[in-house]
Formats: C-alpha cells, structure tokens, sequence
C-alpha cells in the first residue's frame, strides 16, 4: 500500500498526468499540483499531494496544532502569508481563522489552486510560485507577523531553489513575526522509527539529495540563526498523521 510520504521516484510529464502517476503522491512539482488541481476525479486532499484518508478526520487536530506553534493566528487583525496554501480543508482553516480574527490573509499558490478557494473579504490571493515574483518580496518585506509553509518545503528540495525560499521566508517576517514551515518529511526519522535492522541499513547507506534528512534541516536551522532569526526544531504531536517520521522548523524574528 502507498503511503503520502514524499520521496523521490522518476516523474512522468504529460497534460493529463498519466495513470502512472495520477494517484502517486511522490515526487510531485509545483506543475504537477497546478494539473491535479484541474482534475476533477481527485479529491481536494488528493489534489495537494496526500492520499484522501490520510488527512481523513485528522485536519482538525492538525490545524490545532499550527495555531499553537504560531500565536499570531490566535491574535487579532494580524498579517497572515500563507505560502503553497492549496485547496484542502486545512486552507478554509486558514480562511475561517482570519475572518474570526479579522486577519489579513495572504494565499500564495497557483491560479488554479487558488481558484479552488472560497472567496473571503479577508483574503487576498496572490498566484504566483513563490519566491520568484520578486515585486510581490518587496511589497512584503518583514510585514508578516505569520509565515506559513505547511507540507510545500521537500516539493521545493525536489523541484526548486530550497535555500532561496527559505531566506525569502525569513525576510518577510517583522520583528516579533514567527514562521511555521510545517510537516516535513524526514529519512532520518524513519530510519530511527524503523525496527527493521535491513531497513535501517537500507536508508542509512543511501544518499537522497531530493530527500530531507537531518543534515538538511540542520543547516536551515543555522541558516536562520545566521540571519538573526530564532530557529527551533518542534515534534509533532501524536495525534498527526505521520508524526513519527516529519517535524516543524519555527522561526521568530526577535
């Protein structure tokens, strides 16, 4: 049985995304989302790269825990930038947070993502892949006072400019903004989950530059702090998903 663990297998390219990959959920690219989003036989869940029970009943504890790690989300009227925000249930989350709280919410996917999302006075959706439209950088330049990037991180390792988004990320953060880049998988964890001696051994003399491990996000870790930018690694809780194999990386600018 598949699981939504990301990790890296040969992509196929085609408009319509062959069956060979329609309900894989690895290895996918920010243009593979933007065609699932169009596909009308896959369920929102499906569309942003996890198999549909894998989420089943689990988004609530899941946005629980993103507003404890991230205060700002509890305050009031608040700059929120939500990035790779997608269109599953934890995205009207986001939504239904701002319009309680009276937050400005910025939702930063592609248009057809976007386009999947209820409209809402508090949000304002900007299609874009970040961090390229440099303008949209300067516009919001340390005016957040939250960052999210939940479950986007290891499609940018595998697809993308990881260093560059990161310290895009940093750099829209005011003082006192924190960020929350959420639910990363990592091998080195499931190595340590793992009971099995042939499976250690397995992913432990393999080398997966398209994978997190833990000597990637140690180096965010200290990347941060170079910048000046409180960084902390954060497990998540047992009621998650997948909490024995992915973590959170939080940053606040003091």
């Amino acid at each position: 049985m598949k699981t939504a663990e990301i990790s890296f297998v040969p992509l196929v390219r085609s408009a319509d995304l062959d069956d060979a990959i329609k309900y894989d959920h690895r290895g996918l690219t920010y243009e593979d989302f933007r065609v699932r989003a169009k596909d009308d036989e896959l369920a929102p869940n499906e569309k942003i790269g996890f198999l549909n029970n894998s989420r089943a009943e689990a988004e609530a504890a899941i946005f629980a825990d993103i507003v404890k790690k991230l205060p700002p989300l509890a305050q009031s009227e608040r700059t929120i930038i939500d990035i790779g925000s997608g269109c599953g249930p934890l995205a009207e989350k986001m939504i239904a947070q701002s319009e309680k709280n009276d937050h400005h919410l910025v939702m930063v996917d592609s248009a057809e993502m976007l386009a999947l999302l209820p409209p809402s006075s508090n949000v304002e959706k900007r299609p874009q892949r970040f961090p390229r439209d440099r303008s949209f950088l300067s516009e919001f330049r340390q005016t957040a006072d939250a960052v999210l990037v939940y479950s986007v991180v290891q499609h940018e390792l595998l697809d993308g400019d990881l260093w560059g988004m990161f310290d895009s990320i940093c750099d829209l953060l005011r003082d006192g903004g924190y960020a929350l880049i959420g639910d990363i998988p990592n091998r080195s964890m499931r190595m340590r989950a793992s009971k099995q001696p042939d499976t250690q051994r397995r992913l432990r003399d393999r080398l997966f530059p398209t994978q997190f491990d833990d000597s990637v996000i140690f180096s965010l870790l200290m990347r941060a702090r170079n910048q000046g930018i409180d960084s902390y690694l954060l497990p998540q809780p047992a009621g998650l998903p997948f909490h024995m194999r992915r973590e959170d990386i939080l940053l606040h600018r003091p």
